[in-house]
């Protein structure tokens, strides 16, 4: 197994909704990894889904709310990345102090660090897998992390080098003192040295809805299912759910959401939730 490169035993799919990951061996998957990433959006690290595909484990994560950063860059100010780097790296070091998941199963590529253009919140996707990861170890997640932050602060021609390696060198426990100098959004504090702040991050023009448990779960299904708004519900127990409807079946079906694991497939009585009558279905997903 120790062989095995990520790229051999992980197979990646992105759609507008989500990025799904197939593990081609179950024995890679880190039981506690996942469920310590159930309740780390918070900090930074999206919510990891888990369900089956043709009997392989399929991990996905919804990114229908956030944008890639990539993107971003000819939209938003110097001082805007600057608090986006600075927020990138305290996920980072939040991930090596949690001791349950690990930088090297942290995605560092441009396309993969997303933001939320509300207030610039920066979510990164990191993989509850072991033996194999996406990196070899720490220090290279965070040489490979850097040569994407320094590539991507070439689209800020005024910006020194020197303002981003402060960010991205600072030494653990720094944290503090540097977001003291990149505020977020609705700060009207003053600097220690008694002057005005910089300017803090303002969201992207345009109109983004509120952020909702429905929401966050969409993508989960995106190849049968849209993406249209669906309310949020609190069953008797207190517990939430989400219900999703079909549009690229034959007939309607509707599937109420309101539990961690979702099984679908097309015989009742192995699965949660039954679609018929669809070539592409296998008995259980």
């Amino acid at each position: 197994m120790s062989d095995l490169s990520f790229e051999s035993i992980v197979k990646t799919n992105t759609s507008e909704s989500s990025i799904s990951y197939i593990l081609e061996d179950e024995k890679i998957f880190y039981e506690v990894g996942y469920k310590v990433l159930q309740n780390q959006e918070k900090y930074g690290l999206l919510k990891c889904g888990k369900l089956y595909q043709n009997g392989k484990i399929k991990l996905v994560y919804g990114i229908s709310k956030y944008k890639p950063l990539g993107t971003l860059l000819s939209q938003i100010s110097q001082q805007n990345f600057l608090f986006v780097v600075s927020r990138i790296y305290d996920i980072a070091r939040h991930v090596e102090e949690n001791g349950f998941l690990r930088c090297e199963n942290i995605e560092t590529t441009i396309d993969r660090i997303f933001v939320d253009t509300e207030d610039l919140s920066v979510y990164l996707v990191c993989l509850p897998i072991s033996t194999v990861s996406i990196h070899q170890n720490t220090q290279l997640f965070y040489e490979n992390l850097k040569q994407v932050v320094l590539m991507a602060a070439k689209s800020f021609p005024g910006l020194k080098t020197s303002e981003v390696l402060k960010i991205i060198d600072s030494p653990k426990g720094e944290e503090c003192s540097l977001n003291k100098e990149i505020k977020p959004k609705g700060s009207d504090e003053t600097d220690t040295d008694g002057e005005p702040p910089v300017t803090p991050p303002q969201p992207l023009k345009g109109d983004y809805p509120d952020k909702t448990f429905g929401q966050k779960k969409k993508g989960i299904l995106s190849n049968l299912f849209s993406r249209k708004k669906s309310g949020e519900n609190t069953g008797a127990s207190g517990s939430k759910s989400i219900e999703l409807v079909s549009t690229n079946t034959k007939d309607e079906i509707r599937f109420v959401i309101n539990k961690p694991e979702f099984l679908i497939g097309k015989y009742a009585g192995k699965v949660d939730g039954v679609i018929p009558n669809e070539k592409t279905i296998s008995r259980i997903h």
